[in-house]
């Protein structure tokens, strides 16, 4: 057991997801690569782990990354995440705006709330899960941000936190991308409210969640040697040429709703800050960071299209290009080496995640 971590005091791992729409699928190919590392490294020390989410106390998501932490706290493995982005055109839902509905979601609802029932049912609370989870959106009815987590706070002055609920209504408040799904109604506080994607408030919801273990820690004891994971959906690898600055720049309201080059400026600016405090909790803790976040080719950054021909580009790209590169294989390994050590140390603590 490390030094540094005292007996009797369990060492947090915790995995958080980016949003990003349809691009989540590379986020579920980074956690399979990881989860295969793990599994691989369990066995050579003779350690019994099935899945990855074994090992890991905490998760958190935003939007797309909302439905894989749900996924993944219900007890599912790597494969699950994979298998959500097979069901291709049903993401989102197969009814596009039409003209006459211009000032409406370019999708309706019915594709998202059909995989949220397939993958986790209705029935299933936050307070049932053995995970501590935290998934942000915000409100449109109070005008501030909620949080969906089993970390219940004593005093929600600074964030609205909502424990009982359930994992299917998290998820489909997170999810509700302004423009492509519209506004998701759910039912808390003894009204109905209308929530829209956590993306507003967190798309990176690392900070978020260190923030939320930090005041309902039992003792600073147990935020030492944190192991966390942040796995971002992707951001464009390519700097904005001359006519997309000017697009970007001069371009009105429809520009800054729909034109993927402005959800890039948007998302990589907060995505950064959150990256910056996350860093500062582990660093103060004395724990690792590890975040894997894909630069995508221009052709391939775009959070709604779920063709068949885009979702297989994006996966081709992440199997040939990003997984097998050396600088990411050593950081797959390094993660994977932190997360068998803390789920070591657990164990001999007498804790099993």
């Amino acid at each position: 057991m490390s030094s540094s971590v005292s007996a009797n005091v369990k060492q947090h791992v915790v995995v958080t997801f980016n949003g990003g729409g349809v691009m989540g699928i590379n986020s579920a190919h980074i956690y399979s690569a990881l989860e295969h590392k793990v599994l691989e490294k369990a066995k050579n020390h003779d350690i019994t782990l099935e899945k990855l989410s074994d090992a890991v106390t905490c998760f958190g998501g935003t939007s797309i990354g909302s439905f894989h932490a749900a996924i993944l706290a219900n007890g599912s493995d790597g494969d699950k995440l994979l298998d959500i982005y097979k069901d291709y055109g049903q993401i989102f839902g197969a009814h596009a705006r039409t003209l006459g509905g211009l000032f409406s979601p370019k999708y309706n609802r019915e594709g998202v709330e059909k995989a949220i029932t397939k993958y986790l049912g209705h029935d299933t609370n936050l307070t049932d899960l053995n995970k501590l989870i935290a998934i942000p959106s915000f409100s449109l009815s109070r005008g501030e941000p909620t949080v969906w987590s089993n970390l219940v706070q004593d005093d929600d002055s600074v964030l609205h936190t909502i424990s009982h609920a359930t994992l299917a209504h998290a998820v489909a408040a997170s999810t509700a991308a302004p423009v492509i799904l519209g506004a998701a109604k759910v039912h808390y506080d003894n009204q109905e409210h209308f929530e829209i994607d956590g993306g507003l408030f967190a798309n990176n919801p690392t900070a978020l969640l260190l923030d939320m273990l930090e005041i309902h820690a039992k003792s600073t004891e147990e935020l030492k040697n944190l192991v966390v994971i942040n796995i971002g959906t992707g951001a464009m690898n390519t700097k904005l040429a001359d006519s997309n600055l000017a697009y970007v720049a001069n371009g009105g309201a429809k520009s800054y709703l729909e034109n993927k080059y402005i959800f890039g400026v948007i998302s990589s600016s907060t995505d950064a800050m959150a990256t910056f405090l996350a860093h500062n909790h582990v660093d103060r803790h004395d724990g690792q960071y590890f975040r894997f976040q894909p630069m995508l080719p221009d052709d391939l950054f775009g959070i709604d299209n779920d063709s068949k021909k885009h979702l297989d580009k994006l996966a081709d790209y992440m199997d040939k290009n990003y997984i097998p590169n050396d600088d990411i294989q050593a950081m797959l390994e390094n993660a994977a080496d932190a997360i068998i050590n803390a789920h070591i140390n657990n164990i001999a603590a007498g804790y099993h995640c």
